[in-house]
């Protein structure tokens, strides 16, 4: 299984349009994985590996908030 920041990797290198990252949503696997590394890490049961992936796509997920806002201002300009 890929990390589950790797869709987000992927999305990102493919250059997408403002309307494309607006829409963008991780699939369903990858949010099942992060709710589950999420899980084992309140638990105090997160591997070192698994808590670098989930820190990983944190930031990423961040990034993409941010990217979502400054597409949505991109398309609200008419850029």
């Amino acid at each position: 299984m890929k990390l589950a920041y790797e869709s987000i990797v992927d999305f990102l290198s493919s250059a997408p349009t403002p309307q494309r990252i607006l829409k963008y949503k991780v699939s369903a696997r990858v949010q099942t994985r992060v709710a589950d590394l999420i899980g084992r890490k309140e638990d105090s049961a997160l591997s070192e590996e698994d808590n670098e992936e989930l820190e990983s796509y944190l930031n990423l997920e961040h990034i993409m908030r941010i990217a979502k806002a400054k597409a949505a201002l991109r398309i609200q300009r008419g850029e």
